[in-house]
């Protein structure tokens, strides 16, 4: 801390000397007001003497009896030594008619204008009497016109309506005006250094007595006595003084701490000042020793740009600053120079102006060591995604929330892929992936969800149809709980299409209920199917009829034109059948040449007619052999307690009897409806 205050010695000196300043400034202030108090005095007195000698020359030349003993009379009077000049004058002014000079008797005013009376003979008068003062000359001058009522002789007719002028000296009674001003200021003087010396003493004993333990205790505070203040006793005035002396201190000392925590920061702080003087940073020791910059080098704009190691972070920097007077959390590449090496820092900055300056705080950290971390977490981050991506489906993790929302806090692109997702349409949304699941496989969805986070969480796994720009597709979808410490539940789970499985499935399906030569439901697809259609029938009381046909003679055609060919048979005569059904009836291969069609809804008659029907179809049809062929076929109506082997069983019996009866016929026609058809022989 500098001094604060002068020495007591030296504040009492002042004290003194301006006390005494103030007291001769006084003392000569009072001296000339009391000489221009007195100078008016003697300029009254001087000018009433001559105006009066004046007023005695107008009496003693109306009663003069001769010009003689005028002159004698005027030399009496001049003998005065306070009398400077005396002149009469004629009326017409032409002439000097008595004076107290010989030499001017006789004489124009013209002829005198040269002497001390000259001017003063000529001076118009504005009434019968003026007068002037001259203290500059020392003398008082009367002018008076010369007023002769009832002369008594010749001179005083001559006289008549003339003037007298008289010049006094009235340089005795200015140097008594300046008499009576030194004593008064003498006196004066006196008074008011006794007085100085009275409020030196008071303000000694009041004020600086004070001031110096005040005084003291700064330099106790100086020398390094921190917990001695200033004593805040005596005048209001003093204590006000002691206050604001240890609140002044209290404020130093939080200043020294300031700066010594500025110094102690382990963070670059700085403030850089531009001006019309150039740059000037003033930076604590953190930001050489943290980020190795030597502000000392930095002497321009030049230089501090050159910290920069990328001009696009700087350009940024600078506007963000300029537009916005702020920026935060801003990372950026130094170079300090010199053998430090380069280094990210993270960095706040404020912009203002004062006093036409800019004026820019910063605060920097460096966070090299954090950037190399987080730059090898990215890598590996980025390992592990492309090693996600890469994985056939899509990895993702889905949080099921208190409130019952949901999101992907993580999905692998392969989401895109699987939905057919543009690289603009968002992935972290689960709702973009419910948006595309067929209606009639959210219920499915959404009740393996409740079951996974029903108690405790378990796996969830479902088979599930989305729409996609490509068509259906199937994904198949397995997730476990994961330990998490997040709100909600969360899954890690993976998405796989299962397309080509499921159409692979639906192929063995079919291959396994269909026959394959001629695409007709088999038997083991057909037995199901015909117990489900009983049931129905019987539950509704409706009618159910089945045909049985068995292609005649297929053994020759296999015989004489091989197998190959009678395959192609069976696959034309299914063909043939099938375009003649409705789209409610079935059409199934029960074995060899042997066909079964299942005609719900149809009672006897109806399943008469329609096989009748499919019999002639047959007959007029071509077959790949060039020849043609013919059927029998046999029919059964559901009965009361029929079962699936017994309605097949009546059935096969009517071909049968077909068969019997010579072949392209329907066998065991019902009451009231004759067998038609001829012998295939």
């Amino acid at each position: 801390m500098k001094r604060l205050i002068p020495m007591r010695r030296r504040i009492e000196f002042r004290l003194a000397a301006a006390l005494m300043a103030l007291a001769t400034v006084f003392a000569l202030a009072a001296g000339w007001m009391s000489y221009r108090h007195h100078l008016p005095d003697a300029r009254d007195a001087a000018v009433g003497q001559a105006l009066e000698i004046a007023r005695t020359m107008n009496y003693a030349v109306e009663t003069v009896a001769s010009g003689t003993a005028l002159e004698r009379f005027v030399l009496t009077v001049a003998a005065n030594p306070r009398i400077r000049a005396i002149a009469l004058t004629s009326a017409d002014g032409d002439r000097v008619v008595a004076s107290s000079r010989l030499a001017w008797q006789g004489r124009s005013a013209d002829d005198l204008g040269t002497t001390s009376i000259g001017r003063w003979l000529s001076h118009p008068l504005s009434g019968d009497s003026e007068t002037r003062w001259r203290p500059g000359h020392g003398e008082a001058v009367a002018i008076s016109r010369l007023w002769i009522t009832d002369p008594v002789s010749p001179i005083a007719e001559t006289l008549a309506d003339g003037r007298v002028v008289v010049v006094m000296d009235a340089s005795e009674l200015i140097g008594r005006a300046r008499k009576d001003a030194l004593i008064n200021a003498g006196w004066l003087t006196a008074t008011v250094l006794a007085f100085t010396l009275l409020v030196f003493l008071l303000v000694r004993r009041e004020l600086m007595a004070p001031i110096n333990r005040v005084y003291q205790a700064l330099k106790a505070q100086q020398a390094g006595e921190s917990g001695r203040a200033a004593p805040e006793t005596g005048s209001p005035e003093i204590r006000t003084l002691a206050q604001t002396v240890n609140e002044f201190f209290k404020l130093h000392q939080r200043i020294d701490r300031y700066r010594q925590v500025f110094e102690d920061l382990p963070v670059a702080v700085a403030r850089i000042r531009i001006g019309n003087d150039g740059l000037h940073i003033d930076a604590n020791p953190a930001s050489r020793e943290r980020l190795g910059i030597d502000v000392a080098r930095i002497t321009d704009l030049r230089t501090l740009q050159a910290l920069f190691v990328d001009a696009g972070q700087r350009r940024a920097l600078t506007r963000d600053l300029r537009e916005h007077g702020m920026v935060r959390d801003r990372e950026v590449l130094i170079a300090p120079g010199g053998d430090a090496p380069q280094r990210w820092i993270a960095m706040a900055a404020h912009l203002a102006h004062r006093g036409g300056d800019v004026v820019i705080d910063v605060v920097a950290e460096d966070i090299t060591a954090h950037k190399e971390a987080m730059q090898g977490l990215n890598a590996e981050r980025d390992r592990l995604r492309d090693i996600a991506d890469s994985i056939p489906g899509a990895v993702y993790e889905y949080r099921l929330m208190p409130d019952g929302s949901e999101r992907f806090p993580f999905v692998s692109d392969g989401l895109r892929t699987l939905l057919g997702l543009s690289p603009e349409e968002r992935t972290d949304d689960p709702r973009i992936l419910w948006s595309r699941v067929l209606p009639e496989d959210m219920e499915q969805m959404r009740t393996a969800t409740r079951q996974a986070n029903i108690g405790p969480p378990s796996d969830w796994h479902a088979e599930f149809r989305v729409r996609t720009g490509e068509g259906i597709h199937w994904l198949f979808g397995h997730a476990v709980p994961a330990d998490d410490p997040g709100p909600g539940q969360l899954f890690r789970g993976v998405l796989i299409d299962i397309t080509e499985r499921k159409q692979l499935e639906a192929r063995l399906e079919r291959a396994a209920r269909h026959d394959t030569l001629t695409g007709a439901l088999n038997r083991a697809g057909f037995e199901p199917l015909l117990e489900r259609a009983m049931a129905t029938a019987r539950r509704y009381d409706r009618p159910l009829s089945l045909l049985l046909a068995d292609l005649d003679h297929f053994k020759a055609i296999n015989d004489r034109f091989g197998h190959e060919m009678g395959d192609r048979v069976l696959a034309h005569f299914a063909e043939v059948m099938g375009g003649r059904l409705r789209d409610s009836d079935t059409f199934v291969r029960w074995g060899g040449e042997e066909f079964i069609i299942l005609l719900p809804e149809t009672g006897a008659d109806g399943a008469w007619r329609i096989a009748e029907t499919l019999r002639q179809t047959v007959a007029e049809s071509a077959f790949p052999t060039g020849e043609r062929l013919t059927v029998s076929l046999g029919v059964a109506t559901l009965r009361p307690g029929d079962t699936v082997k017994a309605l097949i069983r009546r059935a096969d019996a009517g071909a049968y009897r077909a068969k019997r009866a010579g072949r392209n016929r329907v066998g065991a026609p019902p009451s009231g409806i004759a067998a038609t058809g001829t012998s295939a022989h």
